[in-house]
């Protein structure tokens, strides 16, 4: 099917068949397909300008300003995104042409009904998506700027304008192994320590702000607290004054690390460097900080003693 656009006729004119008195002027006829939905003439920005009449007689007119976005529907299905800045003509009576417009700098997050439709469109739909599991938080900062938390689920965050990005962090409890850590006692008696944190990220805002890596910060933390601790006193001290080091070690580490990150287990194990015997010493410490410093619980020791290697 064709329809004439015949700029000397009447707004009524429609598909069909016209005599034109030309008085001896020429006249040029185009013709479009109205099937191809898309009207792509060069004649779209003169219609809409001087002769919006015709415009909305025969068009859906989808106008989009520098921070919009339009989300299209063709006879009631989600198909199309049009970007920012952009005029797109769609004949009418071919399809149902209807369309929401919205403002991707003040609501750069994708409307939750509409991300499963737009996924479906892929690159076209200007989004930019993201899941976050079960067991797992999201940070979203739109143009670097930190925009909002998330919890699990599916989202959708438009590309058209900004550059968004979503960094996903664990927020179950997680392990940090510190191996084979030999430290020099005060009475110069080498000791190798192996460390077994327990911690979990209660705070993500706080614990992205505060540190790059959380996992990597907790484990210098945690290597610098024991050999600080038991490199000021003898072998002696260390294998006696438990309660002493647990608090020593229990204060670093909830201070340092103040990003939301808590330690809920912590485990010690030495041993002196003997070639023929060593003793092997199980320390156990249980406290929970808060973001903000909280105060540690009591301990718990527990002690296992070896004999001769």
């Amino acid at each position: 099917m064709t329809a004439e656009m015949l700029f000397g006729l009447p707004p009524s004119s429609a598909p069909g068949e016209y005599w034109i008195f030309t008085l001896g002027q020429g006249v040029e006829i185009e013709r479009y397909n109205i099937k191809d939905l898309v009207f792509a003439g060069v004649w779209a920005d003169y219609l809409v300008k001087e002769r919006p009449e015709m415009a909305a007689r025969f068009f859906t007119v989808v106008d989009t300003d520098d921070s919009q976005v339009a989300v299209l529907y063709l006879d009631g299905k989600l198909t199309r995104v049009v970007k920012p800045g952009t005029r797109v003509l769609f004949w009418r009576d071919a399809v149902n042409v209807t369309f929401d417009l919205i403002d991707v700098r003040k609501q750069p997050e994708v409307p939750a009904q509409l991300v499963p439709a737009l996924a479906r469109i892929g690159r076209e739909a200007l989004v930019t998506f993201t899941a976050v599991d079960e067991g797992k938080r999201g940070l979203v900062y739109v143009d670097g700027r930190l925009f909002g938390e998330l919890q699990a689920g599916f989202y959708g965050f438009w590309n058209a304008l900004t550059a968004p990005r979503v960094d996903v962090l664990e927020v179950r409890r997680q392990t940090v192994e510190v191996p084979g850590q030999e430290i020099l006692t005060k009475d110069k008696v080498t000791v190798r320590v192996n460390i077994s944190a327990v911690y979990e990220i209660v705070n993500i805002v706080t614990a992205r702000a505060g540190v790059k890596d959380v996992n990597e910060h907790l484990y210098r933390t945690l290597q610098i607290a024991v050999r600080q601790t038991m490199g000021k006193r003898t072998l002696e001290e260390v294998l006696a004054d438990k309660a002493d080091i647990d608090e020593t070690v229990s204060a670093e580490v909830r201070v340092k690390p103040s990003a939301g990150r808590p330690i809920k287990n912590l485990f010690l194990r030495h041993r002196r460097e003997n070639p023929t015997s060593y003793y092997r010493d199980v320390l156990y410490f249980n406290y929970c900080s808060t973001a903000g410093g909280g105060v540690p619980s009591q301990s718990s020791h527990t002690k296992s003693s070896g004999g001769s290697s």
